[in-house]
């Protein structure tokens, strides 16, 4: 943990604090936090296959999902587009995004990472928490993405400038889930950019560990 310049020792103070009820929540060992405050702030510590196991918190071990079939090679972009990036007219086309316009401004600025031509502006919501827009850096329409919020929390997108093929990866919301079981149940889907939305190619769900991550890459 650090602070810039002298930093502020009372602000790390409620940012422990914030740390602390997170792993009681989550039921976290006490050693990892031993070791999160015992490693210099410009060093990193990587967990030994010992501990990980030890301190249940190694996520993939038991219940590592199998790949999903869709290969992101197979669905290249339509066109590639090399010009400068487009702004959205929040006055007037665009006008319903105008909320998160600084957000989205500054994705599209970016520039293109997803399909050739779009820019996928990912937004978050809280811990956990995202939601995305999809906007075209050639003449900076925006589109909006079909998942996103608690619904699909923990929600990880995984994306390429030369693809049309996104993966999503989220945890079942908790309204839903059965409460006695002792995993948590997580989504993935192959989905396929159409020119103006979003089609499903494959789904598939997979159990993890209670309160586990569903935010994987594959």
């Amino acid at each position: 943990m650090s602070a810039p310049g002298g930093g502020s020792l009372a602000g790390l103070q409620f940012v422990l604090a914030d740390v602390l009820s997170a792993f009681d929540a989550f039921d976290v060992d006490d050693r990892v936090m031993q070791k999160m405050l015992r490693t210099p702030a410009k060093d990193m510590y990587y967990f030994t296959t010992e501990e990980k196991e030890a301190w249940s918190i190694d996520r993939f071990a038991a219940l590592a999902p199998q790949p999903i079939r869709s290969s992101f090679s197979d669905f290249q972009p339509e066109r590639y587009y090399l010009g400068a990036s487009v702004l959205p007219d929040f006055n007037g086309r665009d006008k319903k995004f105008r909320n998160y316009r600084t957000r989205i401004r500054d994705g599209v600025l970016n520039g293109v990472n997803f399909a050739g031509r779009f820019s996928v502006v990912e937004i978050g919501c809280g811990t956990s928490c995202r939601f995305a827009y999809i906007v075209d850096v050639s003449n900076g329409e925006v589109f909006t993405f079909p998942y996103g919020g608690e619904e699909q929390y923990q929600l990880g997108l995984i994306y390429s400038t030369d693809s049309r093929l996104m993966r999503a990866t989220w945890r079942e919301a908790y309204w839903t889930a059965d409460q006695s079981k002792d995993t948590d149940t997580c989504i993935s889907q192959d989905i396929l950019w159409n020119g103006s939305g979003f089609e499903i190619v494959s789904e598939r769900s997979f159990e993890i560990r209670k309160y586990g991550d569903c935010s994987i890459e594959y």
